[in-house]
């Protein structure tokens, strides 16, 4: 897989991702909420303004590397928070645009699509153990332990 070089204007794209939770009114009066099995997609609108060299590069790159446009590829974005991180992605078929063409500068828009991550669970739970461990998340050793030291503490007699 290959990697695309220029990153978006990062001021300029939208962020839209599918839900991952699917509600729907039920019997009793109340919405029910259920995880969306399917595949949870981010998608973005992503603009780059190019000169004359990099948009002849951006036009090979499309149709040499990625056979004109349907393979996936390596961008820098900047999806959460304010660092680039390495996505792979793929163009959204016939979204590819020059929008606006001036003597020296070249505006491509284009959607593309953001493969999903595959989630840390280990890194989820190590942020929000900084917050405290719900008792689900404690193994069976941890609450033994933790309901020993309760035993203990309870027992203690306090002089007063």
């Amino acid at each position: 897989m290959y990697k695309f070089l220029i990153t978006p204007n990062s001021s300029n794209y939208v962020i839209d991702q599918m839900r991952s939770t699917i509600a729907a009114n039920n019997d009793y009066g109340y919405i029910g909420v259920k995880l969306n099995k399917k595949r949870i997609v981010k998608t973005i609108d992503a603009e780059w303004l190019f000169d004359k060299e990099q948009y002849e590069y951006f036009r090979a790159f499309v149709n040499l590397y990625l056979n004109k446009g349907i393979l996936p590829f390596y961008l820098d974005l900047i999806i959460s928070g304010v660092i680039l991180n390495q996505q792979i992605v793929y163009f959204v078929p016939d979204t590819i645009t020059l929008s606006n063409l001036s003597e020296n500068a070249f505006t491509v828009t284009a959607r593309l699509e953001i493969k999903p991550e595959i989630k840390d669970k280990n890194s989820d739970i190590a942020k929000s153990n900084a917050f405290g461990t719900p008792a689900s998340l404690l193994s069976r050793n941890d609450i033994i332990y933790n309901l020993n030291l309760l035993e203990q503490l309870s027992n203690y007699d306090i002089a007063v």
